[in-house]
């Protein structure tokens, strides 16, 4: 057989008698075709969505800070604008700054969270009801108390009580 060759593979249906063979696909020599990789990196979107969500948490922080900084010190005002004080104002204010750090870092996290998960899955065997167990984890309190999993994924743990 020469190095051009394909080895023939026959599959045979379940029940079935005959084989059909199977064509291979390979890579062109000449490499005109895409084959996409795929391998344990974590993809770039990832790392910006992590790294921009954490920027982001970080300077709405500093703002939230330098808001309520500004405030310190100055009397609180007893004018109504269409019925909404200054000093609800600026608590409606702080806190949206402390909404805004609140979902940017757990987006952070959270991908974070995801793409330690799945680099988990692809290292070892996984039982279906583990990998359940963990991904359900950010959203559902009760899988904190499956203790045979997070012994084995603390980073995880750590993540996911992060999260809530």
């Amino acid at each position: 057989m020469s190095s051009d060759e394909q080895p023939k593979i026959r599959r045979k249906a379940v029940g079935s008698d005959s084989a059909q063979p199977l064509e291979l696909k390979t890579v062109p020599k000449d490499g005109n075709r895409q084959v996409p990789r795929r391998g344990s990196e974590i993809h770039w979107k990832a790392y910006t969505t992590m790294l921009g969500s954490l920027l982001l948490g970080v300077f709405l922080s500093l703002g939230h800070h330098l808001f309520y900084r500004s405030l310190g010190g100055k009397a609180v005002s007893d004018h109504a604008i269409h019925g909404v004080t200054g000093q609800q104002l600026n608590f409606a204010m702080g806190t949206l700054f402390a909404f805004l750090v609140k979902a940017s870092l757990a987006v952070a996290v959270i991908t974070a969270y995801t793409q330690i998960l799945w680099r988990a899955i692809k290292q070892q065997p996984m039982q279906l009801t583990t990998i359940d167990t963990i991904f359900d984890a950010a959203t559902n309190f009760w899988g904190f108390f499956r203790f045979e999993i997070w012994g084995k994924y603390l980073l995880l743990l750590l993540l996911a009580l992060t999260i809530w």
